[in-house]
């Protein structure tokens, strides 16, 4: 906890390799709309939005928590501070290392940065707070070095990380305090702001259970219509993410193509679906529910039981592989479609291990997709003036063999 961390690089979808074991993973949250497609509001419950941040003053705006594009910290006379509020399921338990990192930007006036002390806390908030109806908290650290403004500010939390996954302590998040406020202020982004790469962010360094890559063609980006836990921006949930299949996320047909590579329309072509990585074919078959589907068993001893497994469903036709085949990553296993209980042409992508793919399997969190975490597939929408959610735009780059 007390060690205060730089890192000056574009972070989003970056991946470092610490170690021929460990490996350096991001996650940045995606912020959900405050309304739904029908212009309901929108539940605001962590385990849907993925993050509580924003910032609380003691005297201004009716001294109301604020979550707007930026977090506020300091003051001139008055003070303001910090609360964010991470939603952990899914996310890796007990890694090597965990940080915190903040982007900070210039406020163009005569203030001053200050240091930052970073607090535990101890009682739980909602996003209804307000500076009389604080949560308490027990442990501070500090002071940590104010910021720069345009390099990421990152302080490590791996203790207190960790001692949330076990269980140990409770999860009420942190807040952040200056150490000063006469015209001292620490002003960083938020996960409301426009460009998703200076969100909040943690780091994470723990060794891959499986690195897989996305069962759809290179050279292309994927829309992720649902997300691991069965929320997407729209407001919709789907009960066939959650529980038992919470590490399964739905691609859309819709892509983007990169590299000279021409865009699939659903319409006219048959999108291939491909294996995510290396294993043995345990079903290729037909089901009412998945329709067309396949399942790989990815430590090839034909048992879903021990290690893991990914399923491919709504598949378009009999798949092309036999239960027993040996597939590598990148062969084709068959084509996107719309059979079984199904909305629409896409792919249900999931991931399990000894056949379950439960949110608190440590292995499942520790598995990554093309680079990035599981929990990183979220979905992002398009709003109207209105603020009510339109279309989905979030798109994943995949490194697969290209079709």
């Amino acid at each position: 906890m007390k060690k205060l961390i730089f890192l000056s690089i574009v972070l989003l979808g970056v991946v470092f390799s610490q170690s021929a074991f460990a490996t350096s993973v991001l996650y940045q949250p995606t912020p959900y709309p405050l309304l739904d497609k029908n212009g309901n509001t929108m539940s605001q419950n962590l385990d849907k939005v993925h993050l509580w941040d924003g910032w609380l003053p003691s005297y201004y705006y009716n001294q109301e928590f604020i979550r707007d594009s930026k977090l506020e910290l300091g003051g001139w006379g008055d003070l303001y501070r910090i609360y964010m509020k991470f939603d952990l399921e899914g996310l890796p338990n007990n890694s090597n290392s965990t940080a915190l990192y903040l982007m900070p930007y210039n406020r163009g006036d005569s203030s001053t940065t200050i240091p930052v002390a970073l607090c535990q806390l101890s009682s739980s908030w909602d996003l209804s707070m307000t500076w009389n109806t604080q949560p308490s908290y027990s442990t501070c650290w500090g002071w940590y070095s104010a910021p720069t403004a345009g390099t990421w500010w990152g302080v490590s939390i791996t203790s207190l990380y960790n001692n949330w996954q076990s269980g140990s302590s409770t999860n009420y998040g942190i807040m952040m305090a200056p150490q000063n406020n006469n015209n001292n202020f620490d002003d960083f982004r938020s996960s409301r702001y426009s460009e998703s790469n200076y969100r909040p962010a943690l780091l994470f360094d723990f060794t891959p259970t499986i690195t897989l890559e996305m069962p759809l063609p290179g050279n292309h980006l994927w829309l992720v219509t649902t997300e691991p836990g069965g929320w997407d921006c729209m407001g919709d949930y789907d009960q066939y993410h959650d529980g038992t299949n919470y590490f399964s996320v739905d691609f859309s047909w819709r892509n983007q193509a990169d590299a000279g590579a021409a865009v699939y329309d659903e319409s006219t072509d048959d999108i291939p679906i491909l294996a995510a990585g290396g294993g043995k074919v345990y079903q290729a078959t037909y089901s009412s529910s998945n329709g067309y589907y396949v399942v790989i068993d990815h430590d090839g001893d034909g048992n879903i039981n021990t290690g893991v497994s990914t399923r491919y469903l709504h598949l378009k036709y009999s798949p092309p592989v036999s239960s027993g085949n040996t597939v590598q990553q990148g062969d084709l296993i068959g084509y996107m479609g719309d059979t079984g209980l199904s909305d629409g042409v896409h792919l249900h992508f999931g991931i399990r291990y000894q056949d379950s793919g439960s949110s608190s399997i440590s292995q499942l969190s520790k598995t990554l997709v093309d680079g990035i975490l599981i929990k990183s597939y979220q979905t992002k929408c398009s709003e109207d003036e209105d603020g009510v959610p339109q279309n989905w735009v979030r798109y994943y780059r995949s490194s697969n063999t290209a079709y």
